[in-house]
């Protein structure tokens, strides 16, 4: 068979994102699953994983899968935002305050949530999950603003699942492997595709959308997507010594795409993007929830304390952790478990999260039949 090939001057990468999870113990248990799986089982399939459950973790997917589990008639036992309110907390949500419809849409959830019964706990986090076969208890743990669970406050509730997210990670896979620089994302386990203000990035011919660039959400990317497609045609129409317009208007099917009204909505879109960042900080304090046992890539079935020894025994890099560990070398190629080993890499070494590198270098994009690579000769 031989395998579909596509000759283009010119390509949009858009890959999406990653789920982000940290490892709790318990947290390999049937029944404890991303927030994402969640609401794509129930959306895509109309299917739950429990009747009981917990949402927990940080970022604002939380209360839109809450809701939705909610409404499909799931008991939910709590929503946990592991960051706290803050004054200054108060002072961001006030900043974006000014996007009305995402305001309403917010408060849409909240209502369901109330109406649900459903209540939200500020400052909590689920820090171990118990069960033989599945997931039966959940422990809950208030934690201070560094997500450091504070003893004494443990209480386990009873629940069939668990889904807990702590925000995305752009998918590299793609832009690395054609050469595009990228850059860390400050005081995150990281990266982004980098850019500039038409989207291409480091490699001509190449440009990039969505949330490989940067997670903002669906405004953000749907825009960058419109800049991009324009940029795009119009490198195209110059590398073939086309004539196109110079002026900021580029014409798309029958209509006209206006860019400087484009960059103008992109702007405001991500400075909301900003401000809604700012109310979920990434923190280091999970680093204590995991215990000496619990698995920290799941793959490979590595536990938490291999990662400790290996730097112990000289490893001063992610890289070096892998080759010692076997984190990141299985199916998921680190997708999970990469931003986990490299923040516990950067703080067994004392060395910052950029410069103890990530697991994403050596990429597998997507299996390839023997009778592809056959027929492709």
């Amino acid at each position: 068979m031989e395998p579909d090939q596509v000759v283009a001057r010119a390509v949009v990468i858009a890959t999406g994102a990653n789920e982000m999870v940290v490892p709790f113990p318990g947290w390999e248990l049937p029944g404890v699953t991303t927030v994402g799986a969640a609401q794509a089982l129930l959306k895509g399939q109309g299917v739950v994983a429990g009747r009981r459950v917990l949402v927990a973790g940080s970022g604002p997917l939380l209360l839109p899968a809450a809701a939705g589990l909610a409404e499909a008639g799931v008991r939910v036992v709590g929503v946990l935002e592991a960051n706290p309110v803050t004054v200054g907390t108060l002072g961001r949500v006030a900043r974006v305050a000014p996007f009305t419809k995402k305001a309403q849409e917010a408060a849409a959830y909240a209502r369901i949530l109330g109406r649900h019964r459903v209540p939200i706990k500020l400052g909590y986090a689920v820090t171990a999950a118990h069960g033989d076969e599945r997931v039966t208890e959940a422990t809950i743990s208030r934690v201070d603003r560094d997500w450091r669970a504070i003893a004494g406050t443990e209480r386990r509730v009873r629940v069939d699942a668990v889904h807990a997210s702590f925000g995305f990670s752009p998918a590299l896979e793609l832009s690395r492997a054609l050469g595009c620089a990228d850059l860390p994302q400050p005081g995150r386990p990281t990266a982004a595709v980098w850019c500039d203000g038409d989207q291409a990035t480091s490699v001509p011919g190449v440009f990039a959308a969505g949330e490989t660039t940067g997670v903002a959400g669906a405004d953000v990317a749907e825009l960058e997507g419109y800049l991009a497609g324009a940029a795009s045609a119009r490198y195209v129409a110059k590398s073939r010594h086309a004539a196109f317009h110079k002026s900021d208007q580029t014409r798309a099917g029958s209509g006209e795409l206006d860019l400087s009204r484009l960059r103008a909505a992109l702007a405001r879109a991500r400075r909301f993007a900003r401000g809604l960042d700012g109310l979920y900080p990434w923190r280091s304090g999970w680093l204590g929830w995991p215990e000496a046992d619990t698995i920290a890539c799941r793959c490979e079935e590595v536990p938490w304390a291999a990662i400790g020894e290996a730097v112990a025994a000289g490893a001063r890099d992610v890289r070096a952790v892998k080759g010692a560990t076997r984190c990141g070398m299985g199916y998921c190629q680190g997708r999970m478990c990469g931003p986990v080993v490299q923040q516990a890499v950067a703080a067994a070494t004392g060395r910052g999260l950029a410069a103890v590198g990530d697991l994403s270098s050596r990429p597998v994009l997507t299996p390839v039949s023997l009778g592809q690579i056959a027929g492709s000769a």
